[in-house]
């Protein structure tokens, strides 16, 4: 209704596919199939879409926050699609939940799992879910339903005689179905080992930083579980033999910071959280801090499928090559640069550029818009916060390191997008192939995020 009062180029940039992805499926998209874990494979993740994950070990299937259907769309409305449908996927031995945002907790997702395990004569899935949500669950048609609270643990056999371990753990968000019951049921993330295999998983579901005082208990409970691993059993510390750590992390919303800092994680925040996770780690062990960061991958999810602020397509990608970018400047550059992306919020610049690119009549509205709003013009002064912090803890840690490590150990899964453990461990993170919101002819982002070498 407004777009004739609004110019081609403001259009373009505020649209959910600033660089037209939508017209090219495999710059959003890989269509891997659903497949058994393979005899060679020690695990094997799949990006189903948004926090919507498939994780498989030796026998035993995950899934974590379900949704595979169209939310309201007025408030969840879905860009892109979720991989396959509901009935291509394995057997599933257990669902978790991370809190009850329809975005993380579908009743039509979780109702159709129900009713296809039942059709194939399967046992129920396992639902683990934050106190405060047990009665939901139990209401779509789950009997075996669990709550629990933060470090709650459950140890769960299935019957191919695989162990997996749950472990709440805090996450710091808002809960709610119906905007009136908010905080009425916990948030959390969870920790998953899988006790026979050489891996351990942490998803954090949707979550803001953590408190210095929850991250180092999450750490705490990191670390007991490589302690617990069957192939770790009556080793001292040193020689703890450490599997790899999958962290899956949200990579935002990232705009406009100042309203989304509250309550989520940023992209860059998400990528830098491994440095302090291994401080915390190496205090608890006698391991130096490089030894847990060679063994642990950022898995980024929670982007790419809903329109949730002025967040775009990819918008982590940008947010984390602006990243490595900053990390190559000095103390004094950086500087230089944090005063100039504040200058942009205190100045109000995005007002400015709004009213450049709309006609008169849509003025009033511009004027009323809150302040320090990033639809046009994105500041990132919260990369340099969060660099400064960072390096900051980690003396021993120099920026051209914590930028290697970044390259090496941080993932974009497409949708769709299946990745065993060779392909994880092998993954880099290719930032020339990054483009530019404005740029032209640049190399696509169609495999930005994984360049495969086995």
């Amino acid at each position: 209704m407004l777009s004739p009062l609004v110019q081609q180029t403001v259009k373009k940039k505020l649209s959910y596919f600033s660089q037209e992805e939508d017209k090219d499926i495999g710059k959003i998209y890989k269509f891997d199939k659903i497949q058994s874990l393979q005899s060679e494979e020690v695990y094997a993740i799949q990006n189903i879409g948004h926090a919507t994950l498939l994780i498989q070990t030796p026998g035993f299937n995950i899934l974590t926050d379900p949704v595979f259907h169209e939310l309201n769309k007025l408030l969840y409305p879905a860009k892109t699609k979720s991989h396959i449908s509901i009935q291509k996927l394995p057997k599933i031995d257990v669902i978790v939940i991370s809190h009850n945002h329809r975005d993380h907790m579908d009743k039509g997702s979780l109702q159709e799992i129900l009713r296809y395990h039942q059709k194939e004569g399967w046992p129920e899935p396992k639902v683990f879910v934050p106190m405060g949500d047990k009665k939901s669950l139990e209401s779509f048609g789950f009997s075996q339903v669990t709550k629990v609270e933060w470090y709650t643990k459950i140890s769960v056999t299935n019957e191919a005689k695989k162990t997996v371990n749950f472990i709440s753990i805090p996450a710091d968000h808002r809960s709610g179905r119906f905007g009136i019951d908010h905080h009425k049921s916990l948030v959390i993330g969870w920790i998953i080992n899988p006790q026979q295999e050489d891996v351990i998983f942490k998803f954090s579901g949707d979550t803001r930083p953590l408190t210095d005082k929850n991250q180092k208990a999450t750490d705490a409970v990191l670390w007991n579980e490589v302690e617990n691993k069957k192939t770790n059993s009556k080793k001292s510390n040193k020689d703890v033999k450490l599997p790899d750590i999958i962290c899956f992390e949200p990579s935002g919303p990232n705009y406009t910071r100042c309203d989304m800092d509250i309550t989520h994680q940023s992209t860059s925040y998400s990528a830098l959280l491994k440095f302090t996770e291994a401080k915390n780690l190496s205090e608890f062990s006698e391991k130096h801090h490089s030894e847990f960061l060679e063994k642990m991958q950022t898995v980024m999810i929670h982007h790419n499928k809903f329109e949730l602020g002025p967040d775009r397509l990819n918008e982590g990608l940008f947010v984390l090559k602006k990243l490595l970018k900053y990390l190559d400047l000095n103390k004094e550059e950086l500087d230089e640069e944090l005063v100039k992306q504040k200058r942009k919020l205190e100045q109000d610049l995005d007002k400015e550029k709004l009213k450049e690119g709309t006609s008169f009549a849509l003025r009033p509205i511009i004027a009323i818009l809150c302040k320090q709003t990033s639809l046009l013009i994105h500041a990132k002064d919260f990369i340099i916060n969060e660099i400064k912090k960072v390096t900051e803890k980690l003396e021993s840690i120099d920026k051209e390191q914590v930028k290697e490590c970044i390259i090496k150990n941080t993932i974009f899964p497409k949708i769709g997008e299946r990745l065993n453990d060779k392909q994880v461990i092998h993954s880099t993170f290719n930032v020339e192939n990054v483009q530019k919101y404005n740029g032209k002819n640049k190399p696509s982002t169609h495999d930005v995020q994984n360049n495969i070498q086995l």
